[in-house]
């Protein structure tokens, strides 16, 4: 199967903003307002969510 999809997941500009780059936690830390790094930590909306785009093949699953 191939496919022109999203291996990750865009987040809106300004997130990057709201922690440094030189903290390397994945988790948020609420003392500094900071609200983590990974997708299980992000709690608004994606501008492309992972596997988002084209796909090149029609896949059929039979119902038994």
């Amino acid at each position: 199967m191939s496919g022109g999809r999203l291996p990750i997941t865009w987040y809106e500009a300004d997130h990057v903003n709201k922690q440094p780059m030189t903290s390397m936690p994945l988790s948020p830390n609420p003392n500094l307002g900071y609200p983590g790094r990974t997708y299980k930590f992000f709690n608004g909306l994606a501008v492309y969510p992972f596997g988002y785009g084209l796909s090149y093949t029609q896949l059929k699953y039979p119902f038994v």
